[in-house]
C-alpha cells in the first residue's frame, strides 16, 4: 500500500452547559458548549468544507498525500451559546406570545490554501505550511429571531391567531467565512486580492406575516 499517506484522524471534545426553566408561562431554554475538532481528516460531505465544492461524498484534501494537513478543522468552533425563550402574556383577555430565538458562536478556523498547480493541477487544495487552521479565525457569528402572535377566540370551537416572525432581527450581514484559496507559495506571485473578503453573509432582516385558523 502507499505509506506516504499518514493515518486520517480527527478528533472531537466538548464540555456542555444547560439551564432551562418552565413553567405554565415561560419556558427558558440557555446552553453553552465549548469545544475542539483538530486531526488532518475533514470526513466526507455534500460540500467539501475548506472549498465549498459542491461534491458529493468527496474532500480534496486527500487526493495526493502532499495536500493532507493537520490541525484545527474547518468546521471548529470554541464557543457557542444558544438562547430559546417564550412567555405568554395576557392582553384585552387574549393571549399574547413572545418568542425569542438567540444564537452567537465564535467564528471557524481560517486555512490558507496554495493557489499553484502542482503536477495534478490541484494546487488549491493543499495548506501552506501543511497546517490547518493556522491563519486566525473567522468573524464571530449572531443572529436574533423573533415571534409575536395574539390568539382571539370567535364562538366555542374557532381560535384565530394572526402571527409576525422576524429573522435576523438587528440585521446582521457579518460573512461566516473568508476567501481562502489563493496563496501563491511556490512561485512566489502576489496573492490574490480576494484573500480574506468574506463569503457566505447571511440574509439581511425579513418578515412574515400570516394567521391561523384552529378548529
Amino acid at each position: 500500500g502507499n505509506t506516504l499517506y499518514p493515518e486520517a484522524y480527527n478528533v472531537f471534545k466538548s464540555l456542555d452547559l444547560t439551564i432551562s426553566r418552565k413553567t405554565d408561562r415561560n419556558y427558558l431554554n440557555f446552553s453553552y458548549t465549548w469545544s475542539r475538532l483538530y486531526g488532518n481528516y475533514q470526513g466526507v460531505s455534500f460540500v467539501n468544507s475548506p472549498t465549498q465544492e459542491g461534491l458529493a461524498n468527496y474532500t480534496g484534501a486527500w487526493t495526493n498525500y502532499f495536500q493532507v494537513g493537520t490541525g484545527l478543522l474547518s468546521l471548529d468552533r470554541t464557543h457557542a451559546f444558544k438562547l430559546q425563550d417564550t412567555y405568554r402574556f395576557t392582553l384585552a383577555g387574549r393571549d399574547l406570545n413572545l418568542g425569542l430565538a438567540c444564537y452567537s458562536y465564535s467564528g471557524t478556523p481560517i486555512t490558507h490554501y496554495n493557489a499553484d498547480s502542482d503536477f495534478t493541477g490541484q494546487g488549491g487544495n493543499t495548506p501552506v505550511d501543511g497546517k490547518f487552521g493556522g491563519f486566525g479565525r473567522n468573524h464571530w457569528q449572531s443572529n436574533v429571531d423573533l415571534h409575536l402572535d395574539y390568539s382571539v377566540a370567535i364562538g366555542q370551537r374557532i381560535r384565530v391567531v394572526p402571527y409576525v416572525d422576524c429573522f435576523n432581527l438587528f440585521n446582521t450581514r457579518v460573512g461566516d467565512r473568508t476567501y481562502e484559496l489563493a496563496v501563491f507559495q511556490a512561485s512566489g506571485g502576489a496573492p490574490d486580492p480576494r484573500l480574506g473578503s468574506d463569503l457566505n453573509r447571511p440574509l439581511g432582516r425579513r418578515y412574515t406575516f400570516g394567521v391561523k385558523v384552529q378548529f
